[in-house]
């Protein structure tokens, strides 16, 4: 993060100069892993002990649950309203009403997106579950407005492609042992072969069509072949 940070900061300082630049790591939850301030290199190869500092990069780390939420909203910014539910004191059902309050949903429909993603984790990491289901109550009612953001339209389209993956791969899973039961019931002494040779094949058409054949083949031969032309 330190050294990533430390890119980011030089290029910005070549684009934007001669304006300043102030590098800063927003960590959102306790969970989250920085390293502290200041990052130091040293010169490759100097022995131990006469080792000199040759950069030194110093950055803030703010820790967003260590400020009280107040603070975000005496700031009057609304692009830090979604994250009062992370601040000090902010994962209750008052402080996100106020920031729903702030965030009209026809103005800021992704900001109130990314506030009701912040307080269901929050809500469920405390496992305030009451207020979880007044959130989720909140969220229908405000459904048909932040449906139309984009950031919305990305989650169901994610959501979707998974969905897709998963069953692709279900239907796979479940054609290969349909495979396999066929051999087993008809010729179990290519069951082995059976097993190996679909644990190589990913097309549910071509394990379907296999299907098929095996459960025509009217020799041990004829379901041989048919296995070995799919390895071949």
């Amino acid at each position: 993060m330190a050294e990533r940070l430390l890119l980011y900061h030089m290029l910005l300082c070549s684009q934007y100069k001669p304006l300043p630049v102030r590098s800063c790591v927003l960590a959102l939850l306790k969970r989250a892993k920085v390293d502290p301030p200041p990052l130091l290199w040293t010169q490759p190869g100097e022995p131990p002990g006469r080792k000199k500092e040759r950069i030194r990069f110093s950055y803030e780390v703010i820790e967003l649950w260590k400020i009280h939420h107040k603070v975000l909203l005496d700031l009057g910014h609304v692009e830090l309203y979604p994250l009062l539910p992370l601040t000090k004191g902010g994962a209750t059902r008052k402080t996100v009403a106020v920031m729903f309050d702030r965030l009209p949903a026809e103005e800021h429909r992704e900001f109130a997106l990314i506030g009701f993603t912040f307080a269901s984790i929050m809500f469920r990491q405390l496992k305030r579950y009451k207020d979880l289901e007044w959130l989720e109550r909140k969220f229908r009612h405000m459904h048909d407005i932040i449906r139309e953001s984009p950031v919305y339209e990305w989650i169901l389209e994610e959501g979707e492609a998974k969905g897709e993956v998963k069953g692709i791969a279900k239907g796979i899973a479940q054609m290969r042992q349909t495979v396999v039961e066929i051999i087993q019931e008809r010729f179990p002494a290519l069951t082995q072969l059976a097993e190996e040779v679909v644990a190589t094949i990913d097309d549910f058409a071509q394990l379907r069509h296999l299907a098929v054949k095996l459960s025509s083949a009217q020799s041990v031969e004829q379901a041989h072949k048919s296995l070995l032309d799919l390895v071949q």
